[in-house]
């Protein structure tokens, strides 16, 4: 994501996804003291605004499956992102979507993640800053999205999504 958005809009994007899962932590335990570090929503954020771009044929999860030349590596991360609802048609993306829900519901019903330690999962975080990360990806990339990149015209608001 850092070679995609640069480096001044990934700090943002980080920040914004750490603030969502502060936030989203924050509301389901307003009443609980215990600190919380958003890491793990920027980790999960990132994972989610790479969702737009990499599954896609030609990205670096698509058809070669990151096994490629440096130029090929180079000119995957630099593909269109899909909008968001063709996300929702992309059998990779869906299958990663899914996975990624299912693996931070049974952290979060599990009370010690695989008895490795007491402490629990902040799987609201998780939450969070996964949801920033995929939609609030085009406010960061500084790529048209595909639809605008088909076209060659001017991108519309609703483009951004």
């Amino acid at each position: 994501m850092a070679r995609r958005f640069g480096t001044p809009r990934f700090l943002v994007f980080c920040g914004a996804a750490a603030i969502a899962g502060a936030a989203a932590h924050y509301l389901t335990h307003m009443s609980d003291l215990q600190p919380v570090v958003g890491a793990s929503a920027v980790v999960s954020g990132a994972m989610a605004a790479a969702v737009r771009f990499v599954f896609q044929p030609g990205a670096p999860l698509g058809q070669t499956l990151g096994f490629g030349t440096r130029a090929e590596e180079e000119r995957a991360y630099r593909l269109p992102a899909l909008p968001l609802r063709e996300i929702f048609s992309n059998r990779g993306a869906i299958s990663f979507l899914v996975f990624w829900f299912l693996a931070n519901f049974l952290f979060g019903i599990m009370p010690g993640p695989l008895g490795i330690t007491e402490a629990t999962v902040a799987w609201q975080a998780h939450i969070g800053g996964f949801l920033v990360g995929l939609l609030a990806f085009r406010w960061f990339d500084a790529l048209p999205p595909v639809a605008a990149a088909r076209r060659q015209g001017p991108r519309s608001f609703f483009d951004r999504f």
